[in-house]
């Protein structure tokens, strides 16, 4: 804001004048709802705004103007981060003061903080004060804390189900950028005014102000104030409309944002404060953009607009919402796969116990027979009567065996069987043997086999269905 030109026998009058403007803009900026902060770094006190004290619960003298009032309330674990980026500040190592920290309040809680300010150091680069602002971003956070943990769920849920869905991309929801704004006091006014300047001229939020020139007329708001990144925002040169109603500056105003000029003229006549939290905007310079937009009474039937494009956040929010119900719609196809892999188990269960019973109880009778026929007749059978006995009790045994076995291989992928060293040698003898191939038909074992450590079934299962089919189809001239 410029300061105009007053004679210097009038004294008075420009003290007037200046006081005049800095109370503008410290209102202004006041109205945003944001604590100050001013530090003399020479005599190392600080004022803080009733704000400022106000955000952490703390009354208007239950916090000295220290420096240590703010660093003892300092989160232990940013403690380090904080005052680093401090001191890089103010030794100019970086261009700019903004960190994110927690703070203390009166209850012991802390808030989480946004704070950025702006240093003045003299000719010989020596800081003598600091001017800022605390916001606080505690609902930001905490959104962000409820993102991160949605997706970690929706992760570990999709990751319980199936290895084969990739992981979600997350993301994160950003709420809307309180307004900010700087009350402080400074020892010369010119120098404050000009602070106060250059910090509404370089925040990167948009910042207009509008005068109402006729009661109860809402399109007769003049453009008074706009700052840099009110253009930037809009894409509309600000600096030109100057003077002008909002129907010529944003010619479509009045027909589609009517409500919204009507709030600005109710803020003027009541006096409170209204955020309006999507406003819809576009014509033959402005492309189609949502703006987040905050509106806040000023002297002299004024109203301050602060407000920030969100266009690309609400397209993310939207891409997010698709992505989560694409998430379910997932989850749901994985939940009835798994419910019905579930019942065709347990049949395939059911079945295998219903057919190992109903072929193991015959084997055992022939057993049993075997063995009361060795009994009865011990005196009557010769030695190769006996052998073939034993043969078939063997037989029946490894028969009972592979039954057991083809009941485990039911439950393959669900439970793990015993891992024991298999003599792949043995291990096909034993099957040969147990097949009984014609006499027509020889089986060789060329060279050594290895010994595996490995479940024994699978393995037996695999020679059992080779050696099996190449006993029953053998060549189609005979030769086997």
């Amino acid at each position: 804001m410029l300061i105009p030109h007053q004679p210097l026998s009038d004294g008075r009058q420009a003290k007037a004048a200046l006081r005049e403007s800095e109370e503008r803009w410290q209102l202004a900026l006041q109205g945003m709802g944001d604590g100050i902060f001013d530090w003399n770094v020479v005599t190392n006190e600080v004022f803080f705004s009733a704000q400022w004290k106000a955000m952490l619960g703390y009354g208007e003298d239950e916090i000295a103007n220290t420096l240590a009032e703010w660093e003892e309330r300092l989160h232990p674990s940013d403690r380090q981060r904080v005052l680093g980026v401090l001191r890089a500040y103010l030794a100019r190592e970086i261009p700019q003061y903004a960190v994110e920290y927690r703070l203390r309040c009166r209850d012991g809680s802390y808030k989480w903080l946004l704070s950025r300010g702006q240093a003045l150091w003299n000719e010989a680069a020596q800081v003598l004060r600091m001017v800022g602002s605390n916001q606080d971003i505690s609902d930001r956070k905490g959104a962000e804390e409820r993102v991160r943990q949605l997706n970690e769920e929706l992760e570990l849920r999709v990751a319980q189900r199936t290895a084969d869905l990739e992981a979600v991309n997350r993301a994160q929801d950003e709420l809307l950028a309180r307004e900010r704004s700087i009350r402080v006091q400074m020892e010369a006014a010119a120098l404050e005014i000009q602070l106060y300047k250059d910090i509404v001229e370089k925040i990167q939020i948009g910042f207009c102000v509008w005068e109402l020139m006729a009661e109860g007329d809402p399109t007769s708001l003049r453009l008074v104030a706009a700052n840099p990144a009110a253009s930037a925002l809009t894409g509309i040169n600000l600096q030109a409309e100057l003077g002008h109603f909002i129907g010529d500056c944003f010619p479509q105003a009045s027909e589609n944002n009517r409500r919204e000029i009507e709030a600005y003229a109710e803020v003027i006549r009541t006096g409170r404060s209204r955020e309006l939290n999507e406003v819809h905007y576009s014509d033959h310079r402005v492309v189609p953009s949502v703006f987040a937009v905050k509106a806040f009474p000023l002297p002299n039937r004024c109203v301050g607009i602060a407000f920030e494009n969100i266009t690309d956040r609400k397209q993310t929010e939207a891409a997010l919402q698709s992505r989560a119900e694409e998430l379910g719609r997932l989850n749901a196809i994985l939940l009835a796969t798994t419910a019905q892999l579930d019942r065709r188990n347990q049949e395939l269960d059911h079945f295998a116990y219903v057919t190992s019973h109903d072929l193991k109880a015959p084997l055992r009778a022939i057993a049993n027979l075997s063995e009361w026929i060795e009994e009865d007749l011990a005196d009557k059978l010769d030695e190769e009567t006996g052998h073939q006995m034993n043969l078939l009790r063997g037989r029946v045994h490894r028969l009972e065996n592979l039954i057991n076995g083809l009941l485990e291989y039911s439950r393959a992928g669900r439970l793990k069987g015993e891992v024991v060293r298999v003599a792949v040698r043995d291990l096909i003898a034993e099957i040969v043997d147990s097949l009984m191939p014609p006499p027509e038909f020889r089986v060789e074992i060329a060279g050594e086999l290895p010994v595996l450590t490995t479940e024994r079934l699978p393995l037996q299962q695999v020679f059992t269905n080779l050696i099996g089919n190449a006993i029953a189809h053998g060549y189609p001239d005979g030769r086997r």
